[in-house]
């Protein structure tokens, strides 16, 4: 073997292990030639050929970083244990086609002109009512890709450095602010000490998700929610919370959950997004910023779409408006405990296999002790939401985006597909 092909290996084998993270920058070219023994030329042909391999990228005048990799949700397949959202199939289409008939009698061609770039006043007026929301700091997004992406314009230095994971993550906002800083979460939340030691060292923000968080489905407690309301107080550091399904607690419509937008409203950018709770189509969204904070997000947003889709937000506020919303839910709530249920049936079945059973939500978080990696897989592999070494062995399930008939087979075909990885997979390291 070369010398190349050796130190191509071994820092490929570095980057895989973990032991650098995507942002980390390796040894300088100097630096390596210097420990292998070798002419910075031959240093340099072995970082090109990582290069070419997709592991790192070049910085000019900084260096060699660990490259994040360029995650997107994979497409539907048969069964679509992948995609976590609520498929087209469940929909309430006989109660949307009658409505969207109404409005165009009700709005007419006045659904297809530009909106105020802050969001018109049906829609602020209908989902500030039905989430609970100040009406003057509320903004209609485009869904909340985009709220996660006008609240990292606010950061003037660079996101990486200054915002602050749970570790595991949704994976959209791991492409948009390439986080090198994390904190694990625990069954009650992140971990507290971690998060405090992180503040100390100056952090500007910390994102998260404490209602049936993506993927795990953890729920913060009050008291790890009040804590880190301290903690953001004490060393001023923001808050974006993303409300990715609070919808789904049982308590969602008579006893509202606890939320840093109301603990600390002055620190605290909320973003939620419908999409997850109707249809994959229904790019619509709120954020809420303090008063200090919304002009500068609403600038923001006119530069990048000048205003949210006048006809998907009269759809909206009708949705709202008329009850279809609050049912959707409520019927889909139903479904998913049912789905729920069935498939943590069957995945205890495999002993390979654990999971927390009873969560909230529409994802379950597997660990194996088998590596899950397969071509093609049914299901969100748990390198998408976490730089962890560990999250080979780890993958997410979500079970909402088919219809009734598609996830009985569905279920069949996992069972298939874990009796083939029980009896042939390759051993893990748990």
């Amino acid at each position: 073997m070369s010398l190349i092909e050796t130190m191509v290996q071994s820092l490929r084998q570095a980057i895989e292990e973990g032991r650098y993270a995507p942002g980390d920058q390796l040894p300088s070219i100097r630096e390596s030639a210097e420990r292998w023994g070798c002419n910075k030329l031959t240093a340099k042909k072995a970082y090109d050929r990582l290069k070419a391999e997709g592991y790192i990228e070049n910085s000019v005048g900084r260096g060699s970083f660990v490259k994040y990799p360029r995650r997107i949700e994979s497409e539907r397949g048969l069964f679509p244990f992948q995609v976590a959202s609520i498929g087209e199939d469940l929909f309430p289409l006989d109660a949307v086609r009658t409505l969207t008939g109404e409005l165009f009698a009700e709005v007419g061609v006045s659904l297809f002109a530009a909106a105020p770039p802050g969001g018109n006043s049906r829609c602020l007026d209908a989902l500030s009512s039905f989430y609970r929301t100040p009406r003057d700091r509320t903004v209609v997004i485009s869904g909340a890709q985009q709220g996660l992406d006008l609240a990292g314009k606010l950061f003037s230095g660079s996101l990486s450095d200054v915002v602050l994971f749970e570790d595991p993550t949704y994976s959209g906002a791991v492409n948009l602010f390439r986080p090198k800083r994390f904190v694990p979460l625990l069954e009650d939340g992140p971990d507290l000490d971690l998060l405090e030691k992180h503040a100390r060292e100056g952090i500007e923000a910390f994102y998260t998700m404490p209602q049936i968080h993506n993927p795990t489905g953890i729920s913060y407690t009050p008291e790890v929610m009040k804590r880190i309301t301290e903690l953001a107080s004490t060393y001023g550091f923001l808050i974006i919370e993303d409300d990715y399904l609070s919808e789904f607690l049982p308590s969602f419509f008579d006893d509202p959950p606890m939320r840093f937008l109301d603990l600390i409203p002055e620190r605290t950018i909320y973003i939620k997004s419908l999409s997850k709770v109707t249809a994959p189509g229904i790019r619509i969204g709120i954020l809420v910023a303090p008063g200090a904070l919304r002009e500068d997000l609403l600038f923001s947003k006119f530069t990048a779409d000048i205003g949210t889709s006048s006809f998907m937000q009269h759809l909206v506020a009708a949705l709202v408006e008329s009850g279809t919303l609050k049912e959707s839910i409520l019927i889909n709530r139903k479904i998913c405990e049912d789905r729920r249920r069935h498939l943590e049936i069957l995945l205890a079945r495999y002993p390979f296999l654990s999971f927390t059973a009873g969560r909230l939500g529409y994802n379950i978080w597997v660990t194996s002790t088998i590596d899950p990696s397969l071509p093609s897989a049914p299901w969100a592999g748990g390198e998408n939401f976490s730089f962890d070494p560990a999250s080979r062995y780890r993958f997410r399930l979500s079970f909402m985006g088919m219809s009734e008939e598609r996830f009985v087979a569905g279920l069949k075909y996992l069972g298939g597909v874990f009796d083939a990885l029980g009896n042939d997979g390759p051993k893990g390291i748990f």
